[in-house]
């Protein structure tokens, strides 16, 4: 293979200003200046410390190869930093002809060479462009001023600047119009600026417009809405909404007294017509002292029994009260008066715990006739309006009701609801008139159906796949032939029991203490010790006693603590937005950095485990589950992982100490082998040291 001499020309050329020591050269005639000569400044240092001296052996390698013989060269390297004893050797008229050389060049010479393929004309029009703009001093600070200027270093810029004005600034040619400090590169060249650019700059302030536009907007929307918001308020809060609601309440008791007494005077005056016909004649072995009749005797059992009612709700024991009011019925009675809150009731003991019966059937879905009409439902988790991070779980059902009746027309009048989310002791009441703010009417044979959200605050436990609960009636009424109610007694229809379950990805799985593996995992999957021990997988364990009494004497809102070479830092903080402290619900927000401080070990976490007991509690909540919020990351020596969560806690604050609550845990790691499989199959344990949720003096 043969190099043309044009090639050899254009390699030579190429890699002689970056490889050659320093050379001079003299400027034209025309400059009127014979006796001036500009030198290139080149660094002093040899090739042998030069660290970028690997072209020079790559020319070697080439040398002989074709026919001919590379010269050597030394790297060249041009200072970076611009002397401030920096003049200007040109005249104004010398550097203006200058200019016009270098932008002829730079137009024509050039770019006719790269138009025709004509390499050796290429190189040679570069060769006179780099000693053009060299010639003047202007051309390299202008180059620096731009760098320092996009690097944001102010002090260099404002050597520079000064350094622009010793040399007498920019050519008289060079019109700076872009307002920076430095010319722009069409400036110098005199580049008309294309449709193109224009076009895209008109973009530009166009996008920036409407984004102040859409910003004034918003902001606008915020002021009204806040404005409406103070104006009006509530509604179900106003002072009207008040009266209209005791209105309606004095309305619905003087009808129920006027009933009442109705209920009275008829049972009185049967009374005295079955006495006046000698029915109830005294007997000795009569044990009623109430009454003869059958009728009184019947309303003295039912007036005992309404004391006795009344005595159970409130707490307290009567004389004569009947045996199975038990002294737990009574101390179970206090406890719901205590409560006061007509929209929650005790809940089943199996969701409280978490741990449900093997017996126990747990659906999505459910299908129950009762009076004639069926009540289907079936559940879904809804996972685009669920947020996990934030215990947000909000799931669909869609309920089918079909009038089973050959005959009759009903009319849905209302619903009840009954909802126990897992790991609480209470069921939500949910109650209303209509259904989804209808009340629909159903021939023989017809079916209404809707679908509804359940959001739902809950966490998953490991003892079960199930987030809450659900079952409840709906009352209706049989629709005569002029559409009107037969009878003021409505009927009962019953929504059976379902549940809303948690999807796979939603899950926690029992892990063991030793491989972090699930429980039903295979037994060879893991080799861990015979004597090792599965995890426990209750939600709580016993706690510390001076958080259950109060007296924590010393306590932080962070920790740092390293472990096994793996450094694990908490800090926390109180989220007063996310509160409410009448209401015992706060929040708080921690964040943990994950670092592998360790020397030659790449390392994966694989699991995590927390305990969290909050003030005045005697146990400890157990949060466990594989990775860290979702993932396992890979940390290399020296690399960290960082992430944010929050812990939502209803805690009764003590006087004496502004603490919510303890937390501490570990995180479960391997060290990876080379080719990124586990080094071994037991995991190792960074510690998160005890912090705590503090609330500030404010609240």
């Amino acid at each position: 293979m043969k190099i043309s001499p044009a090639a050899l020309a254009y390699i030579t050329l190429v890699l002689a200003p970056a490889t050659t020591n320093g050379f001079t050269f003299a400027p034209r005639r025309s400059f009127r200046a014979s006796n001036k000569l500009v030198v290139l400044h080149s660094s002093s240092s040899s090739g042998d410390n030069d660290p970028s001296s690997g072209s020079s052996s790559r020319l070697d390698s080439l040398s002989g190869q074709y026919g001919f013989s590379v010269p050597k060269f030394d790297r060249f390297s041009t200072e970076e930093r611009i002397s401030d004893d920096t003049s200007q050797p040109l005249s104004m008229s010398e550097r203006t002809e200058n200019l016009t050389a270098i932008r002829n060049l730079h137009k024509v010479e050039i770019e006719d060479a790269k138009r025709y393929s004509n390499y050796e004309g290429y190189v040679k029009g570069r060769k006179k462009l780099k000693e053009r703009r060299a010639a003047d001093p202007w051309f390299a600070i202008n180059d620096a001023l731009r760098k320092a200027t996009t690097l944001g270093d102010d002090e260099e810029a404002a050597r520079l600047a000064k350094l622009v004005d010793k040399v007498g600034g920019p050519p008289s040619g060079v019109k700076m119009e872009s307002g920076k400090p430095y010319a722009t590169f069409d400036e110098v060249y005199d580049i008309p600026v294309s449709p193109e650019r224009i076009e895209m700059q008109i973009k530009r302030e166009r996008a920036k417009k409407n984004r102040v536009i859409w910003e004034q907007s918003m902001k606008r929307r915020e002021e009204a809405e806040k404005r409406m918001e103070d104006e009006w308020g509530d509604p179900y809060e106003s002072e009207e909404m008040q009266k209209k609601k005791e209105r309606s309440m004095r309305f619905l008791y003087a009808k129920l007294e006027e009933r009442r007494k109705k209920e009275a005077e008829k049972l009185k005056k049967m009374s005295e017509e079955m006495k006046s016909k000698g029915y109830g004649a005294s007997s000795s072995t009569s044990s009623t002292t109430d009454g003869d009749t059958p009728l009184d005797r019947a309303l003295a059992a039912a007036k005992k029994a309404a004391a006795e009612a009344k005595a159970k709700r409130e707490g307290k024991v009567i004389e004569g009260a009947s045996s199975s009011t038990t002294e737990k019925e009574g101390v179970d009675a206090k406890a719901d008066s205590a409560k006061a809150d007509p929209n929650r009731i005790p809940g089943d003991s199996d969701i409280a715990k978490g741990e449900l019966e093997a017996n126990v059937v747990v659906e999505e879905s459910s299908e129950m006739s009762t009076n004639g009409l069926r009540v289907e439902v079936k559940s879904s988790y809804n996972d685009g309006q669920s947020d996990a991070a934030m215990r947000k779980h909000c799931f669909n059902y869609t309920v089918k009701i079909t009038n089973e009746s050959d005959t009759d027309t009903i009319q849905l009048v209302s619903r009840r609801f009954e909802i126990q989310t897992v790991g609480s002791k209470t069921k939500d009441v949910v109650q209303g008139a209509g259904v989804t703010g209808k009340t629909p009417t159903l021939k023989p044979g017809e079916t209404f159906e809707y679908t509804s959200t359940a959001p739902l605050n809950v966490r998953p436990i490991s003892t079960t796949p199930v987030a809450a609960r659900m079952n409840g009636a709906y009352s209706f009424v049989i629709l005569g032939p002029d559409k009107k109610p037969l009878s003021e007694q409505t009927l009962s229809a019953k929504l059976g029991t379902f549940h809303f379950i948690f999807p796979e990805n939603q899950r926690v799985k029992p892990v063991t203490e030793e491989g972090r593996e699930p429980v039903d995992s295979k037994p060879d999957s893991v080799s861990t010790p015979a004597a090792s021990t599965v995890e426990s997988t209750s939600p709580t364990i016993p706690g510390d006693d001076d958080i259950a009494v109060g007296t924590v004497k010393d306590y932080k809102d962070s920790s740092d603590a390293i472990s096994e070479g793996v450094r694990v830092a908490v800090t926390s903080e109180y989220r007063k937005d996310r509160s409410n402290v009448e209401q015992n619900k706060l929040c708080f927000a921690y964040n943990v950095r994950i670092t592998n401080e360790s020397v030659g070990n790449t390392v994966q976490l694989v699991s995590r485990r927390f305990e969290i007991q909050t003030i005045g509690s005697k146990n400890k909540d157990v949060v466990q589950g594989p990775g860290v919020t979702g993932r396992q990351p890979i940390l290399k020596p020296g690399e960290s992982f960082e992430y944010t969560s929050t812990a939502p806690l209803n805690v009764n604050l003590m006087e004496n100490v502004p603490i919510a609550a303890r937390m501490a845990g570990d995180y479960s790691f391997v060290v990876l082998n080379e080719d990124g499989s586990p080094l071994s199959s037991t995991p190792l344990k960074a510690k998160l040291e005890p912090f705590h949720f503090i609330v500030p003096e404010e609240d």
